[in-house]
């Protein structure tokens, strides 16, 4: 597959950052550069081959091509001593209508502490220069592309339009892997590259997986985060149908992990009609209390945002989370999917690594009828992924979409807190919920499902909390 030139790094500008930059907070702490180039070349389009079936083991040639100049959004560790071989390219996502990394917004704890490095790929043109339109209205919310962002800095980037995003894709991982001038990873030298996408580019993920993957090759693995039932055209300028079931194939020649909130399931994404038995290179991990994006998604964009458009006047973390909570009628969720993603992200490394598998993870319980999950008394999913958060809960996080909010307030599902008698009549002591954090917590990790560190901090948050 071609290979194409990084043209150099992608510098100035104001202000003179990246867009995207993640929060300076997080480069001090876990000690990692943050840098971006421009690679172009010349991208072509898959055209389908017959059928594209449920059972996504789709037929496909590459026709065409168009050049394109595209940037990478790289994130590594400062000493080549840190760096633990493993890169994860994120299919930058641009439902808002530009790009954002929700991927990394989920699983940066566990993705820096592990020494992995991270690349962030402006695949789709929306993003880039502006063309389509945003599938996620957000009040308040301008989006623009990078060249209207900050036009000096992305001077002469150019996109073809979304039809070559996967090839744009699959050229950005060739120029980590093989690079053709400046080296965008520097001194280091990847020996692992996983590919990453949520939602809208989980959506995108499953047609890279069932059709072009078999021809790039290029990717060792691939998490796939919060998927619709659906998966998205390959050639829009000549549609062909795709059933609404389609599954990621089971005879990927690498591993895939497929990563589903609660409130994926039902609703807009609908995905339980396209859940799948896991393979031989295929796992799910189904996660209960989980929305499709959350609270602490929200916060990182917060932070994010401040860094590199500081005139947004995005406010501070508080300030947001009041002001979301007030534009959806109530908390949104705050539970426990950040941990389990950055478990599965420590897991998916180890399984492209040294062939370790994922631990699998039981489904979530779905009602008689098929037509909502099974929920406890106190409206807490049943089954799935689960850690303390909702097996010894302080408040009901749940992924159902409010009905009458907006299309993003659905998305972030709800948190509704206990009062102080149901905490009583549940924790009569102090002692008692800190000694019920801790055997969940513990089970949780021994299961895989939750990080050694992040099994600590519940523990120590469960001491600190004033419950009951």
């Amino acid at each position: 597959m071609p290979v194409p030139t990084v043209v150099g790094q992608l510098t100035g500008g104001t202000p003179a950052v990246p867009v995207n930059a993640m929060p300076a907070e997080l480069r001090r702490r876990f000690h990692y550069t943050e840098t971006e180039f421009a690679v172009e070349g010349t991208a072509r389009t898959f055209t389908p081959v017959g059928p594209l079936d449920a059972d996504g083991q789709w037929t496909v040639k590459t026709t065409g091509g168009a050049h394109y100049r595209t940037r990478l959004l790289v994130r590594a560790p400062a000493d080549p001593k840190k760096f633990n071989g493993t890169v994860f390219v994120e299919w930058l996502n641009v439902s808002s209508g530009q790009d954002l990394d929700p991927e990394f917004a989920f699983d940066h704890k566990a993705l820096l502490s592990e020494g992995a490095a991270y690349v962030g790929v402006s695949a789709q043109a929306l993003g880039v220069v502006g063309q389509g339109t945003a599938a996620v209205a957000v009040q308040g919310f301008s989006p623009k592309p990078l060249i209207e962002q900050n036009p000096q800095r992305y001077a002469g980037l150019t996109h073809p339009g979304d039809d070559y995003a996967y090839d744009i894709f699959s050229q950005a991982a060739a120029a980590i892997r093989f690079p053709k001038g400046p080296a965008p990873l520097g001194t280091l030298h990847p020996k692992n590259l996983i590919a990453i996408g949520e939602s809208q580019s989980a959506f995108r993920m499953v047609s890279y997986v069932n059709a072009v993957a078999p021809l790039a090759k290029i990717f060792d693995g691939y998490m796939i985060h919060s998927r619709p039932a659906s998966a998205a055209q390959l050639l829009t300028t000549a549609p062909v149908q795709i059933p609404v079931n389609t599954i990621v194939r089971s005879d990927t020649a690498v591993p895939v992990i497929i990563m589903q909130a609660e409130g994926d399931l039902f609703g807009r994404l609908h995905a339980l009609s396209a859940r799948q038995e896991d393979s031989r290179t295929i796992v799910t991990w189904e996660m209960a209390g989980t929305a499709h994006g959350d609270l602490s998604g929200v916060n990182y964009q917060t932070r994010s945002t401040a860094e590199w458009n500081p005139a947004s006047g995005a406010g501070t973390v508080t300030d947001v989370g009041s002001r979301v909570s007030r534009l959806c009628g109530g908390p949104t969720n705050d539970g426990p999917q950040a941990p389990i993603v950055g478990a599965g992200l420590a897991a998916m490394t180890g399984w492209v690594a040294d062939g370790t598998r994922p631990p699998a993870a039981p489904r979530l319980q779905v009602v008689a009828d098929g037509s909502a999950v099974a929920r406890d008394q106190f409206g807490i999913a049943l089954g799935g992924v689960r850690n303390p958060a909702v097996d010894v809960p302080v408040a009901t996080n749940s992924g159902e979409p409010r009905t009458d909010a907006s299309v993003v307030c659905q998305l972030l599902g709800s948190s509704t807190p206990f009062d102080k008698a149901r905490l009583a009549q549940l924790y009569p002591t102090h002692a008692d919920y800190v000694s019920k954090v801790t055997k969940s917590a513990d089970a949780a990790a021994k299961a895989g499902f939750l990080l050694p560190s992040d099994r600590d901090a519940a523990i120590a948050a469960a001491e600190h909390a004033a419950v009951p």
